[in-house]
């Protein structure tokens, strides 16, 4: 059974658990609009500019997320690019991480590859695992990483502890807390 079933089988299982305002399935699926309440979305491509008031819950093999999640988003795929804001927590899992957003509270990922852009802002605690972590931006909460290979890009505010083989640190990256690499 491959990857993407597999996916959509944990959603629907999630989705027959609890009661539903919003929710579209289908190869693409694109959201847009204002969403009052809670939307959960599958499918091979989900994009979405919407507004959501609740939490967004997607998962797909391309995940394009630019607009507005006034609660969590939760988001699995193979390759996800994360625009726009998100006003609580993100929780993502996949193969190629791009996040060029900002989020006001925690960000919890793991993927193959993660990217925090410059124009990234996280607002509470970061943490990540894959195989290579780029911390761009500015992130204020305390920073765990464990990956094969970080790369400090950014601004970070607090404390970093990073798991790795290789740690660089770019010119003009600022961690202003402790650095701890194991």
């Amino acid at each position: 059974m491959g990857v993407y079933r597999v996916m959509m089988l944990l959603l629907f299982a999630l989705l027959a658990s609890v009661s539903l305002a919003y929710q579209q399935s289908g190869e693409v699926v694109s959201l847009s609009g204002n969403i009052d309440d809670d939307m959960y979305a599958a499918g091979g491509e989900v994009e979405s500019v919407a507004r959501v008031r609740g939490d967004l819950v997607v998962a797909g093999g391309r995940l394009n997320l630019e607009g507005e999640v006034a609660q969590d988003l939760l988001a699995a795929g193979g390759d996800i690019r994360l625009r726009g804001m998100i006003r609580d927590d993100a929780r993502i899992t996949g193969g190629n991480l791009q996040v060029q957003a900002g989020i006001r509270d925690d960000l919890i990922a793991a993927a193959g590859r993660i990217r925090l852009a410059d124009s990234t802002m996280v607002g509470g605690e970061l943490r990540l695992a894959g195989g290579e972590a780029v911390l761009g931006g500015r992130l204020f909460g305390p920073v765990h990483v464990s990956a094969g290979r970080v790369v400090i890009d950014g601004s970070i505010e607090t404390d970093v502890e990073i798991w790795a083989e290789q740690v660089e640190v770019r010119p003009g990256a600022l961690v202003k807390g402790n650095l701890l690499y194991h």
